[in-house]
Parts: C-alpha cells; sequence; structure tokens
C-alpha cells in the first residue's frame, strides 16, 4: 500500500537534496542527494546548467521510489540556492548557465549601482542595504553590456527554485523573501529599486505568498512526479531552514553549515544594522542573517592543501583552537559577502 508523504527538494549549490516527510507516521525523513558540477570559466565566473538541476530532481525521486516502494504525494516544496539568476527565453529555455551566488563577475556594476542607489537607501530599503555582485539587477546590467543579444530575448529572470517549479508546473512564481533588496516590507517590488535598471521589472515573476500552490504538477513532467500534486510557491534555502531549525520565536538564533555559511537570528522587530540582512516579516517574526561567501567550500579548499580530508581538517582545527597561539585562517577565498560585502576581500 502507498504511503501517504510530501516531498521536498532543495537545490544546492553542490547538489540536489530530497526527502520525503512521512505523513502517516512520526518518523525521520527519508532523504537521497543527487551532485551536480559547477563551472568556472573565467576568473570570478561561478556558473551552473539548470539541466543539472533537473536531472537531479529526476535521479532523487527514482532513488527515493526505489528505496520506500510506493508512496501517495500529497504535496511538493522546492527551495534552493538564492542570488544564483538564469535568464529565459519566451519559450520558457535558459538562454545562458545559471550565474551563482558565488559569482563575482558584476563587482564593477554593482558598486556603480549601489553609488546612484546611496542618496535614496534609506527611503529604498529602509536602513543601510548594499548592493554587490550577487545582487539580480546587477547581473541583468551586467548581461546587457557585455552579452546583449541574450538580453535582447531574454523574457524571465529567475531563481533556481522558480525554474524548477515552472518545470514541474508550467507556472512562473516567485516569493517575496528570495527576492533579496528587490522587495519592500509590504511584500511588493520596490519601484525604486527596479528603476535602477532599465526593463528590470518586466523580467521579474509575480509575487505569491510562500506556502500558496504555484499550481499542480504536469502530466511527464522531467522530475519524472505523478501528474496532480501541488507544488508549493516555496522560498530560499535560507527560509527553508529557519523552519527546519524552529527559529519561528523572537530571541532564537541558528548556524547553517553549508556551501556558504549563515548566522540567523529571529525579532520582533527590524533594527536596520551595517553588513546584516533582514528579511521582510513573516507571520509577524523578522529574521537578521549574515551569509558568508565561503563556508564549507572554504574547508573543502584547505583540507587537500594539507593532504587532508575534510574530517581530518575539522578534527585537527577543533584541536588547534585550544592552543595559546592557534593559526587563524580567513576564509576570504574569492570575497567575502556578510559583514563586509566586498568582492576583492582576499
Amino acid at each position: 500500500m502507498a504511503r501517504a508523504a510530501a516531498l521536498g527538494f532543495d537545490i544546492g549549490t553542490t547538489s540536489v537534496k530530497a526527502g520525503l516527510l512521512w505523513l502517516d507516521a512520526d518518523e525521520p525523513m527519508t532523504v537521497v542527494g543527487h551532485a551536480h558540477p559547477t563551472s568556472r570559466p573565467h576568473p570570478g565566473w561561478v556558473e551552473q546548467d539548470p539541466a543539472d538541476w533537473i536531472a537531479g530532481m529526476a535521479a532523487c525521486w527514482g532513488q527515493l521510489q526505489r528505496s520506500v516502494g510506493p508512496v501517495e504525494l500529497r504535496s511538493v516544496g522546492v527551495c534552493s540556492q538564492v542570488n544564483t539568476h538564469l535568464f529565459l527565453g519566451t519559450d520558457g529555455r535558459p538562454l545562458r548557465p545559471a550565474i551563482t551566488w558565488q559569482d563575482t563577475r558584476a563587482a564593477a556594476v554593482a558598486a556603480e549601482l549601489d553609488g546612484l542607489a546611496a542618496p535614496r537607501r534609506e527611503a529604498l530599503w529602509g536602513g543601510p542595504f548594499t548592493i554587490d555582485a550577487s545582487f539580480s539587477l546587477a547581473r541583468l546590467l551586467w548581461l546587457a553590456r557585455n552579452e546583449p543579444e541574450v538580453r535582447a530575448t531574454a523574457s524571465s529572470l529567475l531563481l533556481p527554485k522558480d525554474y524548477c517549479i515552472a518545470a514541474l508546473t508550467g507556472e512562473i512564481a516567485t516569493d517575496a523573501i528570495s527576492q533579496i533588496g528587490l522587495v519592500g516590507m509590504g511584500d511588493t517590488y520596490i519601484p525604486g529599486v527596479l528603476e535602477l535598471v532599465e526593463g528590470a521589472g518586466s523580467l521579474l515573476p509575480r509575487l505569491r505568498g510562500f506556502d500558496d500552490a504555484a499550481g499542480e504538477t504536469v502530466d511527464s513532467n522531467p522530475a519524472g512526479l505523478p501528474a496532480g500534486v501541488p507544488v508549493a510557491v516555496s522560498t530560499m534555502d535560507a527560509w527553508g531552514s529557519i523552519f527546519g531549525a524552529g527559529l519561528l520565536r523572537p530571541g532564537r538564533g541558528m548556524d547553517v553549515a553549508g556551501t556558504s555559511e549563515i548566522v540567523g537570528v529571529s525579532s520582533e522587530r527590524t533594527v536596520p544594522t551595517q553588513g546584516i540582512v533582514s528579511f521582510p516579516p513573516v507571520y509577524g517574526t523578522h529574521v537578521h542573517a549574515g551569509p558568508t561567501q565561503a563556508g564549507g567550500s572554504a574547508l573543502e579548499w584547505i583540507a587537500p592543501m594539507l593532504s587532508m580530508s575534510m574530517a581530518e581538517a575539522l578534527a585537527e582545527a577543533g584541536a588547534r583552537a585550544r592552543d595559546p597561539q592557534p593559526v587563524v585562517f580567513l576564509p576570504h577565498l574569492a570575497g567575502e559577502r556578510a559583514p563586509y560585502w566586498d568582492p576583492h576581500a582576499r
């Protein structure tokens, strides 16, 4: 007999993960993963092929079915890395590889836009928001100047989870939380921000509640899911972690240790703070976070430099932390995000 479950996907930086949350019993989720490659064709460029995300979803779903047997899917959610952007044509297909959150090619353009916005920073964002190289409109302006033929044919600017949900349902939508720097406290796009780059507003998907249904899985969807299953609009990976970590009451904190390192706290109000990202409130809870440029990826880099496995490097670091004169490693390998937002940090 098929067991009732909700299916969650995470389109991460290094892999697609999928988990079945069982609805008929209080037991641990069944979780699998499928790795995908990242390309670095030029210094500062970090790209991924969106087809690998879809292939990863299909591989994970197939693996789950083989391991647990028949499943009655009740719902699907897809969270993902954000500040990773892809440009689609009118046929819904990517026009170029996705530009990931680690990519710093738009640093000069971002600094230019940040300067333009500086006199209105408080009016636009209500605090010290910084336009950096991962900001969607900086990528859009970079594209217009460096790949004008792609910009001329682009009809949508999407995040990974929005692209994958569109592939499952045929519907394009996004949530307010994931559109970092573009959405105000009223859960609407900020007109003055969109005006910074010509035509930006026409490329962005409509905003929906993250717990709304974007649509239902269509027949023959590329992940191989059964048709007719509701798919949530969903949200960014960090907010998925916020719910998973129970950061739902003021005064709680969390650390997310992934490719990036994210420290977050929840509160009853927003206090604009330089270098920190404050999200629009959800159900009255304000979340403030500081995402780094390199967390696990820094460990992945330094471990082989020391001829160690990552587990050995972690153990050695733990032991040396008690040394009265420890060696300190600052993981500024390709710029830094919070709290410095400096693409040139090394």
